[in-house]
């Protein structure tokens, strides 16, 4: 993973590629500008050791929820959240790579495609609000599309996902920080 982001942003950050040392706190729209938490530094690499041990062993092609594992990973390597910066797309890249080891297609570009909604999916995934999370890993999982399927011209811009408005605003209301 420290490769994966030492390459993605060497050129931008003379820090890429290293943990962070620090507790961070990004305001997150879904959120209402609110706070999401990730992991307490000092456990940054113990806690993706154990995430990397724990699905060393699972067969990804013939695991029949193969989705919700796929989804329920990459949630908790984004929670863990090791990099100052870039840790959405770091994780995204890792994880192609590492179905790709594991013999699973993965069609990397929808998620590349749909930024906003993979990141709004996972900050409501982490809040046990997993459905859009889960819609997008099990497309992405679908086997022999071509990334070209996914790259829009001028016309088609912005996102093919969209959570839903009421979705949005429930959760929103659910979990946003209240102002007096």
């Amino acid at each position: 993973m420290v490769n994966v982001h030492k390459y993605l942003f060497g050129d931008i950050y003379e820090w890429a590629g290293t943990f962070r040392k620090e507790n961070l706190y990004k305001s997150e729209r879904v959120l209402s500008g609110g706070f999401a938490e990730y992991a307490d530094y000092h456990e940054i690499e113990t806690r993706l050791e154990r995430l990397l041990q724990e699905h060393a062993n699972i067969d990804w092609r013939k695991n029949a929820k193969c989705g919700e594992v796929v989804s329920d990973f990459l949630l908790e390597l984004w929670t863990i959240h090791p990099f100052r910066e870039g840790n959405t797309r770091t994780c995204i890249t890792f994880l192609w790579h590492y179905l790709k080891g594991k013999g699973v297609e993965f069609q990397v570009a929808l998620l590349r495609n749909n930024p906003m909604y993979v990141r709004d999916a996972l900050v409501m995934a982490n809040y046990d609000q997993k459905e859009y999370l889960r819609r997008i890993i099990a497309d992405a999982l679908q086997g022999e599309t071509q990334e070209s399927e996914y790259l829009m011209n001028e016309e088609q811009a912005g996102e093919q996902y969209k959570i839903a408005q009421a979705d949005y605003e429930a959760f929103r209301e659910k979990y946003s920080i209240k102002k007096d």
